[in-house]
Formats: C-alpha cells, sequence, structure tokens
C-alpha cells in the first residue's frame, strides 16, 4: 500500500517458490513503487536461507517504510528475527493484526514446522455395507443436510 492505495499484491503459491513479498514486489510496475510503502503480509518475512533467499533482504533493498504482519513464524530459524532485522534497517513494524484469521491461513504450515506432520482434513461417506453407491451405478446421497453442509465449510478451509 501506498498512499492509501493498493500497488501489488502476491501470495506463497507453493513450497519451494518465492514467497508472497517476492511475488508482491514482483506484481509493482516497478520495484522503485515500493520505497516508503507499507507491506502487509499474514506471516512473519522469513530472514534465512531456505529453499528460497530472505524474504526480510528484498523488503529491505525495497525501501518499505513499515510492514504490518499477522503471525510470527513458528520456525525457529525465523521467530521474531525477521522483526528484528527490519526494525534494525529502520522500518516500523506492527505485528499480531488479525493474528486469528493469519494463523488460521497458515495452520498447515504451522502443524508441519510445530510437529512435522502434514495437516490433513478427510471426508468419507460410506454405507454400513462399504458401499458408495446401488450395484446399478445409480447414486443417492448417504449423509444427511447437516453432513452435506459441513463438508461444504470444510472444503472452503
Amino acid at each position: 500500500m501506498k498512499d492509501g492505495h493498493v500497488i501489488g499484491e502476491g501470495w506463497h503459491v507453493r513450497p519451494g517458490e518465492p514467497h508472497a513479498e517476492i511475488n508482491a514486489i514482483r506484481s509493482l510496475q516497478r520495484e522503485s513503487d515500493a520505497k516508503g510503502s507499507t507491506i502487509y503480509v499474514t506471516l512473519e518475512p522469513c530472514s534465512s536461507w531456505g529453499r528460497t533467499p530472505p524474504c526480510c533482504d528484498a523488503l529491505i533493498r525495497c525501501g518499505f517504510s513499515r510492514v504490518v504482519i499477522g503471525s510470527i513464524d513458528p520456525n525457529p530459524n525465523h521467530q521474531g528475527r525477521g522483526i528484528d532485522l527490519l526494525r534494525s534497517h529502520g522500518m516500523e513494524v506492527v505485528s499480531g493484526v488479525e493474528k486469528d484469521a493469519c494463523d488460521k491461513l497458515n495452520r498447515a504450515f504451522f502443524k508441519w514446522i510445530q510437529t512435522r506432520r502434514p495437516y490433513v482434513l478427510l471426508k468419507l461417506a460410506e454405507t454400513l455395507d462399504g458401499k458408495i453407491a446401488c450395484e446399478n451405478g445409480a447414486s443417492q446421497w448417504i449423509t444427511s443436510e447437516k453432513a452435506r453442509q459441513r463438508v461444504q465449510h470444510l472444503r472452503r478451509l
């Protein structure tokens, strides 16, 4: 954001690819447009090398003046270090903004970092005899309307 207007946006598409901050910078008309602007992120920018370079370095290089963060990165390699690094370069950093919503958005990542296990949701419906359709292939609902609504909610997660 700059002067009350969205000037770029980005998101992390998949592991090993550029993080949201880098994609937001790439979406700018010119990288120099970032100078003096505010970037809003759901997760603390990374501060060390992994499969990608540290996002903090890019934010510093581009001259952002303010970083608004939803959740602190639970990864011990980053946890709070990004905030310290950005502040040491004169940036204003605000954290915990919409934390619950950001935590929810990042729950699969958090689960992996904290337990080394995937976040899994399972939708399963079958009849008592283990079937999912009639012998002739005809299908009918085998769950209640309430259960089907719950499934739609899970798909939106």
